[in-house]
């Protein structure tokens, strides 16, 4: 559990003490205690970190671009200093905080499924008759932050998703440097 600007963060750790860590942002709909198992067998040399968003799981707080970008720095913070090694893994709404966190720090690897390049522009794809510029209040704009990469990474795409759209993932693959 970590505290950061008077909220509760429940982080998931399993495999505690390892050199190297993989730090996990979840899908908008998943509860990453319901993953868990899945990284627990997957990755025995790591120590992870199951990251449950405010309002998510056991975490206070109201959901927001802003307050996951700033939990997302301050675990990674917190974390760094512990580990050797550090891969960021997001998926789906997590690659766009990995993404964010990818640009604001520097991380030995990243992992994105099914990234997007911004959530506004899957969403006008979705309702392009509605203003949903207007609409918006987190637009988790992905794809310009990726320009002065240069961390590796790996990009996992679901061609038929029914959240994220190919288009919107290749339109990301395709800035990166």
């Amino acid at each position: 559990v970590f505290e950061h600007q008077g909220e509760r963060l429940e982080v998931i750790t399993l495999h505690e003490g390892k050199d190297n860590a993989l730090l996990y942002f979840a899908g908008s709909g998943e509860l990453v205690s319901d993953t868990a198992i899945d990284f627990l067998n997957r990755f025995a040399s790591h120590t992870i970190y199951l990251v449950n968003y405010r309002g998510y799981g056991n975490s206070s707080g109201k959901p927001s671009e802003k307050s996951f970008n700033a939990d997302a720095l301050f675990i990674f913070d917190s974390i760094q200093p512990q580990h050797k090694h550090i891969t960021v893994f997001g998926r789906s709404i997590g690659s766009g905080v990995a993404t964010y966190l990818a640009s604001q720090r520097t991380i030995d690897q990243l992992v994105l499924v099914t990234p997007y390049d911004s959530i506004l522009s899957v969403a006008q794809a979705e309702y392009p008759f509605f203003p949903i510029h207007w609409l918006l209040r987190d637009t988790f704009d992905s794809i310009s932050r990726v320009k002065d990469f240069k961390t590796s990474t790996l990009i996992l795409i679901a061609e038929f998703d029914e959240l994220i759209p190919y288009q919107n993932s290749k339109r990301m693959i395709d800035v990166f440097p």
